[in-house]
């Protein structure tokens, strides 16, 4: 991330429960007039947590985003960053279905493939 020669920017994660509530929320601070810098945001999510919401303000430039489920940061791997990607839904396993007001109450395993096109 790079931001403005004179403003911070702020990446705030939001953990949402079942109900689409927002059960707590984790923020960074990258400073002024910093440029390149990678935003590493630990956290170990609440039991009721089901999504996550990610939220950059105030940012310059954003590249190379990330997001692992892994218990530390994870180094630069293939799949760094592409002009235009494709994803290819190889399938789904539903695992639980029931409806409520924000939709949050279905859950499945999804398999995928991305191609990077440039």
């Amino acid at each position: 991330m790079s931001t403005h020669p004179t403003t911070a920017a702020t990446v705030s994660v939001e953990e949402v429960d079942p109900e689409g509530a927002v059960v707590r929320t984790h923020r960074a601070t990258v400073p002024a007039n910093v440029h390149a810098r990678r935003v590493v945001l630990p956290m170990v999510a609440s039991l009721r947590t089901v999504a996550v919401r990610i939220h950059v303000i105030g940012a310059l430039m954003l590249a190379l985003p990330a997001v692992t489920l892994t218990r530390a940061v994870q180094p630069w791997a293939s799949g760094r960053g592409c002009i235009n990607a494709v994803v290819h839904m190889a399938g789904e396993d539903p695992q639980l279905a029931f409806e409520v007001p924000h939709d949050w109450g279905r859950r499945a395993g999804r398999s995928f493939t991305i191609h990077e096109l440039g």
